[in-house]
C-alpha cells in the first residue's frame, strides 16, 4: 500500500458547490520475477466519494 505523507493522494473539486474531498486511494501491486505486472488501485472511502458526488450534483441544478 501507498500513501502520501498525510495519507491523501489528492483531492477533488466539485465545480458545482467548490467543495473539496480528500482521495485517499490504496494500491496493490502485482510483481512477478521482479516486474509490476498488475496494479489495482481502490479508494479507501467509496461511500463518502459517493455522497461527495451527490452533493455536487445536487449543488449544480
Amino acid at each position: 500500500m501507498f500513501e502520501g505523507p498525510a495519507g491523501v493522494v489528492g483531492t477533488l473539486t466539485a465545480h458545482t458547490t467548490g467543495e473539496e474531498f480528500p482521495l485517499t486511494m490504496v494500491e496493490i501491486h502485482r510483481v512477478e520475477g521482479g516486474t509490476v505486472r498488475r496494479i489495482d488501485v481502490y479508494t479507501k472511502n467509496p461511500d463518502d466519494l459517493a455522497a461527495f458526488y451527490a452533493r455536487a450534483e445536487a449543488g449544480g441544478r
